[in-house]
């Protein structure tokens, strides 16, 4: 049930860098994160026993491990659960072919490592961790079809090295075989043997139309930490799939989660509308929404095609203050600015990297040119407000949380401050209403 929760480190982190803040304010930051840790890992293991599968979004609570951005199930898995509450007391075979017939339905890219084999031990079927081949490839004989299958369980058990080595002899028995080139070009950068570009090259090639290899590759290239390859590779898939005589709706989904993978977020948004009103089309698209206000990313600012690179540069700035790379962070946030002046995105990132220096003049006017780019920025408001509370000007602050809190009232922290500040400055009805308000959306008294 834990997975590995280490309460006392992460509550060491937090007590050591937030020293802007006083013992009080990062006790509550303590108290917040574990609360939000505890109940996103209940909630995990009573998904898997409401038979939900691993998703392989991050930001989903089935995500294999934890994130503090975990909120809800993706739409894959609340159906999974759906299912298995609809015949909880009704007859077990029912609820066998409903729910084999919906996760198997979905395509790989939804799902983390090892889920598509777990669906397969609970649904039987096909072997859960065999695409369909690509087109105009040679069939594996059934000698080579078990030595094929042998690599796929080498690598489910991560030895993805062994499983490169099994492949091999296939690669060169079977040159055309579009199937064959991708996985070994997908195993070869998991290891990063030095022969990965050239097999990726060769699977790109042997399956000229097909835009399957390109998405594969693109997967790959990104768990590799490649990401100029992996945009490259998901530019390919797209170009292929607009060049298809016809769309599937879930290769379409599949092709739109690529995307939004290495950051292509209006490309993403274009691709899973062309994927008609699938499920996994659906999630791409709330995704896709998601990741918009988390890099204050506005179509207006920004070309589609200059995207992935501006999400990466955000998610680096990221990197460093999680971190605890502070100076790193507020190099990369003011770099973030200059290239990117116009997206308040790029601002409020530099507002955070200047906040965790302690400079709190430059965050301030961080913060505020990202509200005058985008005023439904409610972090902005939220550090604003954490800005003036250190500075001893409660009003100012009382009155960011509020914006922020209308504007995305998920984040508890804020409600938390909020109440605070009511407290000191002496306004019990408004931290009464304000406590009843939490009562209703929480389900719990705000302490």
């Amino acid at each position: 049930m834990l997975r590995g929760i280490d309460q006392h480190e992460q509550s060491d982190i937090i007590l050591n860098e937030l020293r802007a803040l006083s013992m009080e304010e990062r006790t509550a930051v303590v108290r917040a994160r574990v609360e939000h840790q505890e109940a996103v890992v209940f909630l995990h293991e009573w998904g898997h026993c409401a038979g939900a599968i691993h998703d392989r979004n991050p930001a989903f609570i089935m995500a294999p491990s934890y994130s503090d951005e975990q909120k809800d199930f993706s739409a894959a898995g609340a159906k999974s659960i759906e299912l298995m509450l609809k015949h909880l007391r009704g007859d077990r075979e029912a609820w066998r072919a409903e729910a084999g017939k919906h996760l198997t339905s979905l395509p790989p890219t939804v799902l983390a490592r090892g889920a598509q084999e777990r669906i397969a031990e609970m649904f039987g079927g096909a072997d859960a961790g065999t695409p369909p081949p690509a087109v105009e490839e040679r069939p594996l004989s059934d000698a080579d079809r078990q030595l094929f299958n042998i690599a796929v369980g080498k690598s489910r058990e991560g030895r993805d090295a062994d499983a490169l080595a099994t492949m091999l002899p296939l690669v060169k028995r079977y040159p055309t075989n579009g199937f064959v080139h991708t996985f070994a070009c997908n195993l070869a950068l998991r290891v990063k043997d030095g022969t990965a570009a050239e097999r990726c090259k060769m699977a790109l090639e042997v399956a000229k139309n097909d835009p399957r290899p390109a998405i594969s590759l693109a997967w790959a290239r990104a768990d590799a930490d490649d990401s100029a390859g992996a945009r490259e590779a998901a530019l390919e898939a797209r170009k292929r799939a607009a060049a298809a005589p016809k769309r599937e709706p879930h290769q379409q989904a599949e092709l739109a989660q690529a995307l939004l993978r290495v950051g292509y977020v209006t490309y993403a948004e274009q691709e899973a509308g062309l994927a008609e009103l699938t499920l996994p089309a659906q999630e791409m698209l709330e995704a896709a929404a998601r990741m918009r206000a988390s890099y204050g990313l506005t179509p207006e600012v920004m070309p589609p095609e200059d995207e992935a690179a501006y999400v990466e540069a955000c998610q680096l700035t990221r990197t460093a203050l999680g971190s605890r790379k502070p100076a790193e962070a507020r190099q990369r946030g003011a770099a973030l600015t200059k290239q990117y002046p116009k997206v308040p995105g790029a601002w409020l990132l530099a507002c955070e990297a200047q906040l965790a220096v302690g400079f709190s003049a430059e965050a301030r006017g961080a913060c505020g040119k990202a509200l005058q780019l985008d005023g439904s920025l409610a972090r902005a408001h939220y550090l604003l407000a954490i800005i003036d509370a250190n500075e001893r000007k409660a009003g100012a602050a009382i009155e960011h949380l509020k914006k922020a809190i209308a504007l995305d009232d998920s984040n508890q922290d804020a409600w938390w401050r909020l109440a605070m500040l009511y407290a000191q400055t002496h306004m019990d009805a408004a931290r009464a209403d304000l406590q009843q308000r939490y009562q209703a959306k929480f389900g719990r008294p705000l302490k």
